[in-house]
C-alpha cells in the first residue's frame, strides 16, 4: 500500500503533478504521477477549439498513450513505470513510477567529462525509443533526471510522444508544433519538418548548450512568438 506524501511535491509533467509516495510495508520509495481526469477533459477540449464534444471524447487518449509508451520501453537511462492505478468511480488515475532521487540534471555544469557521460547516456536514451519508433517530443534538461548517485540519466515525461506507424517512418502522420518553444527546430517552425526523429535530436542539441553553458541559445523565455522568429533566423 502507497503512502503519497503530499508535501513532498516532486514536479508537474505534461499533464499531471509528480509526487513522492513510500511503500508502506516495503519502505521503498516511489514517483506517483497523478491526473485529474475531468481536469484533463476540460483542458483537452479547450486546446482542440472550446470543449466540443470530439475534445472530451478523446481527453484520456493523452494519458493512455503515455501508458502504453512507457510499458513498451525497458532501458536503463529511461524512468520505469511500475504501476497504473484507476479506480473506478474515481477523478483521480495514478502512474507508479520509479523515483529518482539525483533531481533534475543541472545546467552549467564546469565538468565537461560529467557533461560527456550524461549526454552519451541521453544519445543512447533517445536512440533506443527511435529504434522502438517512439518520438519523446519534449526532450529538456527538466525531463532529464538523475538516479541516486548521480551517475545516470533518466528520461522521463513521455506525455506528448508518439509511436511511428512503421519501421520505415521516422515522421509522424500530421505536423505536431508540440513540445516546449525553446526546444522547437527551425524545420518545425517553418514547416518543412512535421516533428520527426530530428525533432528529438535538435532538441539535444539545445539541451547539451544548457547543460555546457547554464542558458538558452536564443534567449531567455520570453513571448513564444518572439521566440520562434529568434530561433529560425539565428539557427
Amino acid at each position: 500500500m502507497l503512502d503519497e506524501q503530499s508535501k513532498k511535491d516532486l514536479g508537474r509533467g505534461s499533464f499531471g503533478a509528480v509526487r513522492l509516495a513510500v511503500d508502506a510495508q516495503t519502505g521503498l520509495e516511489y514517483a506517483v504521477k497523478e491526473f485529474s481526469k475531468k481536469r484533463l477533459k476540460r483542458k483537452f477540449g479547450n486546446v482542440l477549439g472550446g470543449g466540443g464534444n470530439e475534445g472530451n471524447e478523446d481527453a484520456l487518449h493523452l494519458i493512455r498513450n503515455e501508458v502504453a509508451i512507457m510499458k513498451k520501453v525497458q532501458h536503463s537511462n529511461i524512468v520505469k513505470l511500475y504501476e497504473v492505478l484507476d479506480v473506478e468511480g474515481e477523478d483521480s488515475l495514478y502512474m507508479v513510477m520509479e523515483f529518482c532521487r539525483g533531481g533534475r540534471i543541472e545546467t552549467g555544469i564546469e565538468d565537461h567529462e560529467l557533461i560527456r557521460r550524461y549526454f552519451r547516456q541521453l544519445i543512447i536514451g533517445i536512440d533506443y525509443l527511435h529504434q522502438n519508433e517512439i518520438i519523446h517530443h519534449d526532450i529538456k534538461p527538466d525531463n532529464i533526471l538523475l538516479s541516486s548517485d548521480r551517475k545516470q540519466i533518466k528520461i522521463v515525461d513521455f506525455g506528448i510522444s508518439a509511436l511511428f506507424e512503421s519501421s520505415h517512418q521516422s515522421q509522424p502522420q500530421q505536423p505536431r508544433l508540440i513540445g516546449s518553444p525553446a526546444f522547437l527546430s527551425p524545420e518545425l517552425l517553418t514547416g518543412k519538418s512535421s516533428g520527426g526523429t530530428e525533432s528529438d535530436i535538435w532538441a539535444m542539441g539545445v539541451t547539451l548548450y544548457c547543460m555546457v553553458e547554464g542558458k538558452l541559445p536564443f534567449g531567455e523565455k520570453g513571448e513564444a512568438l518572439d521566440l520562434y522568429h529568434q530561433i529560425q533566423e539565428e539557427a
